[in-house]
């Protein structure tokens, strides 16, 4: 009688797995032929720019390797919402991503509130999250099981932006922030800069739609900086600078990694020649590493010429994720995906090295400075 049970039991089993093959793989987005991922962006809006590039560098990724045959025989499918870089918004998508659509893993989420949000979301089950597009210390800090970070921190580019301040000389220096998003940036900034010795002549917040970006432009033009260091994104940054620009010239202006964009770049017309902004991936437009040839390649299989560091920049958080399924092998889970891609130490992506390991998610710590030219484009 048990061996007839046994019997039927697995017979049952293998026409449940032809019908239904998620069930024969055993884990939540994940059935034979193909993993699901997840993925909240601005996709319209006045950051939609950002999110389309994202989308982008993803898509020409994933397409290289599905045309390849995929991970393990498993095609990537991405299901991408637009949030509108509104949080109730991306509080909705990802409650449908992770309860409806049940993904596997979630892939480049934007916006630090965003992210912040999708660790809260993600933790109770473990869903993955690589690569969220945010250099907070809140989602690095503490180190979560769940989240690897690719990109390097605010931390480390403010550091790199200092450093730079420091080696050249300038001492009167301003900075100009979103509470919200940067605030426990400022401490650590004014400490390192206390180490030159020096001290900032000004700090102050802006609020992030720039509708005050006049009045803190007159506030902080009254210490005569030489350099305003910007921890800022998007509408305000330009606002600032034009208002600014319009009292006085000769500033030298200092932007996060999130002014990387060309939309940010057009927006500034003239008043952004000589602005000095950071990133986290190499140069774009280069060819001398071989992650940058094997993403503009991949941009143009797909129809895309424009490049971008936010494009190349989910291309490698792409990259890296398949990776992490690639070492995790054919049985694919959640907790063995974990146990692979915090085993990646380090991982060399064409010239780009990301280290995880049991106790470690920062991933990269590439920071390099960038300027603005009189033709309206990045140049190292």
């Amino acid at each position: 009688m048990q061996t007839y049970l046994r019997s039927l039991i697995q017979a049952t089993l293998f026409a449940l797995s032809i019908l239904f093959p998620h069930v024969e793989a055993g884990e939540v987005g994940v059935n034979e032929n193909t993993v699901l991922v997840g993925q909240t962006v601005a996709l319209s809006g006045p950051l939609g720019e950002f999110g389309r590039d994202i989308v982008h560098g993803a898509k020409a990724c994933l397409e290289r390797v599905n045309a390849a045959g995929g991970i393990h025989g498993r095609k990537i499918q991405l299901i991408t919402l637009d949030d509108q870089y509104r949080v109730d918004a991306a509080t909705g998508n990802l409650t449908r991503l992770i309860r409806q659509e049940k993904v596997f893993a979630l892939l480049s989420i934007m916006g630090t509130p965003i992210a912040v949000e999708a660790v809260r979301q993600a933790e109770p089950e473990l869903v993955p999250i690589f690569a969220p597009w945010t250099g907070v210390q809140a989602v690095r800090e503490p180190a979560r099981r769940h989240v690897f970070n690719v990109r390097a921190s605010y931390r480390e580019e403010i550091h790199k932006i200092t450093n730079h301040l420091h080696t050249i000389g300038i001492r009167k220096v301003a900075v100009v922030y979103f509470e919200s998003s940067f605030g426990a940036e400022v401490p650590p900034l004014i400490d390192e800069m206390a180490r030159w010795p020096a001290k900032p002549v000004d700090v102050r917040a802006v609020r992030p739609d720039g509708s005050d970006a006049s009045q803190v432009a007159e506030a902080v033009a009254q210490g005569r900086p030489d350099a305003i260091i910007l921890l800022t994104a998007g509408k305000a940054t330009v606002d600032f600078i034009k208002a600014y620009n319009a009292l006085s010239r000769g500033t030298q202006y200092y932007a996060l990694s999130v002014m990387g964009t060309n939309a940010s770049v057009q927006a500034l017309g003239g008043d952004g020649v000589g602005v000095v902004v950071s990133s986290v991936v190499p140069f774009p437009w280069g060819s001398g590493t071989p992650i940058v040839r094997e993403y503009q390649e991949a941009m143009q299989k797909i129809g895309v010429n424009d490049f971008s560091f936010t494009s190349l920049e989910s291309y490698i958080n792409t990259k890296v994720f398949l990776e992490a399924m690639r070492r995790t092998g054919r049985d694919l889970t959640r907790a063995k995906l974990i146990a692979a891609a915090e085993s990646m130490r380090p991982l060399q992506v064409g010239g780009f090295e990301v280290v995880y390991s049991p106790s470690d998610r920062a991933g990269s710590r590439y920071v390099d400075l960038n300027i603005v030219s009189s033709s309206g484009h990045f140049r190292k």
